[in-house]
């Protein structure tokens, strides 16, 4: 990238050149001494780590010295110990965007190990022994992959995008679909309350049955709410936080691939956490879930209670859960009893998924189908600076006028009023 001309005395400050304190926004910036000529949303440019270069969404790659204390990565990863090789990749599950879920894979599939062993409970029984060992470690590799590649080749300008037309709609398209299967579980034709209303334990205190399955049904809703906030976050970033140059066309199709299925079974582990504290909230602090518990003497109501742990159990006792997408929109008139708890939970994975193949085909294809300059206007969400008065050249001319001539060096050099608008040109 060429030197403006005229700032070839302009010389920056030796303390930055270590890269240390360095600023996308600081460079040669009249506040500090130096004279700002652009920022990183400017030049919307991408550090390659691999060849020391700015990569700029135009294509140009500008060779620079690297200043900013990234070595090439592939030169550190040559010269890494064995140790050091297994810490890296180690970080991949403790420090990545999806740190812990590879973990909490391989615990659980100890935990199924244990429990299939002693045939601690009737559900074990139905979960097969290559389930076991198969879903948790291909789900750990899995996430490792994705979470690898998001790192790989993410842009150095990332962004958490909270925008309504980049997050909102997405999350609010998950939640309408999930307040959907919901609800029609619940008060729709064949549903839980046209199916147990007329029990006689229901009768018998029908108030606190109702009340027991509305706790059951907020804490659902509460639990989508919170864990598609964190999913639909890390979906949009995972393709807007990828550097545009850097990322071949070929890792953006594997994301394209493995995203929903990455999400379909992480979010059962996220489900299950926020529908207890949710319902534990219900049931400890505000009481209304203990008090409506004690009063309804219906099982029925008793086993909705359940549908946390189910959302973990139906990958393992139902693998091919996924196939099941004409159920979303089927009556529940068909499902018995026994059935009732564990086809909801099968029905509201299903369109999860299928909302994230979607969701994922989107962001995949946005790319290609939008305008370059909409893309590149939607990389930041960090609100513009004001343009500095150096910039204007309306008032660079007024300035020029009311100021005399001015002497550099005792008279060595002027520069009359007309050369400083040429300098700043």
């Amino acid at each position: 990238m060429s030197k403006p001309e005229g700032l070839g005395n302009i010389v920056a400050n030796g303390n930055d050149t270590n890269g240390t304190n360095a600023h996308d926004n600081d460079y040669l910036d009249p506040s500090k001494g130096r004279l700002r000529v652009a920022s990183s949303e400017d030049a919307s440019q991408d550090f390659n780590s691999e060849n020391g270069s700015l990569d700029y969404d135009d294509g140009t790659e500008h060779e620079i010295q690297q200043l900013t204390g990234r070595g090439n990565i592939q030169q550190a990863n040559s010269t890494q110990t064995c140790c050091q090789r297994v810490r890296w990749y180690l970080n991949i599950a403790v420090e990545g965007d999806l740190a812990g879920f590879q973990f909490a894979w391989l615990f659980m599939s100890l935990g199924f190990i244990i429990l299939k062993i002693f045939s601690i409970t009737d559900v074990i029984d139905r979960i097969q022994w290559w389930a076991i060992f198969v879903i948790p470690i291909l789900n750990a590799l899995l996430t490792a992959w994705f979470d690898y590649i998001i790192r790989q080749f993410r842009s150095t300008n990332t962004v958490e995008s909270l925008r309504k037309s980049r997050f909102v709609v997405l999350w609010l398209i998950k939640l309408v679909m999930a307040l959907y299967v919901t609800t029609y579980w619940v008060w729709g034709p064949g549903s839980f309350m046209e199916r147990y209303r007329g029990n006689t334990q229901f009768k018998k205190n029908s108030g606190a049955c109702g009340g027991q399955i509305l706790c059951v049904y907020v804490a659902i809703l509460g639990a989508v709410c919170m864990s598609e906030v964190m999913i639909t976050t890390v979906l949009i970033n995972s393709e807007q936080n990828l550097s545009v140059t850097r990322t071949p066309v070929g890792y953006r199709f594997i994301l394209l691939i493995i995203r929903p299925f990455v999400w379909v079974y992480n979010r059962t582990m996220v489900m299950f956490l926020c529908f207890y504290a949710i319902y534990g909230l219900m049931y400890s602090i505000f009481v209304v879930g203990l008090v409506a518990d004690y009063l309804c003497d219906e099982p029925r109501c008793g086993e909705t209670q359940k549908v946390g742990l189910q959302m973990l159990l139906v990958p393992f006792t139902v693998p091919e859960y996924l196939t099941y997408v004409d159920q979303i929109f089927a009556s529940w008139n068909t499902i018995e009893d026994d059935d009732f708890l564990e086809t909801f939970v099968i029905v509201f994975l299903c369109q999860s998924f299928y909302v994230d193949c979607l969701n994922s085909l989107w962001q995949f294809s946005r790319r290609y189908l939008k305008p370059k300059r909409t893309i590149e206007s939607q990389k930041s969400v960090r609100p513009s600076e004001p343009s500095s008065p150096v910039t204007d050249v309306a008032w660079m001319n007024d300035l020029a006028g009311d100021l005399p001539p001015a002497t550099l060096g005792g008279g060595a050099a002027s520069l009359s009023a007309n050369e400083t608008v040429a300098l700043k040109n």
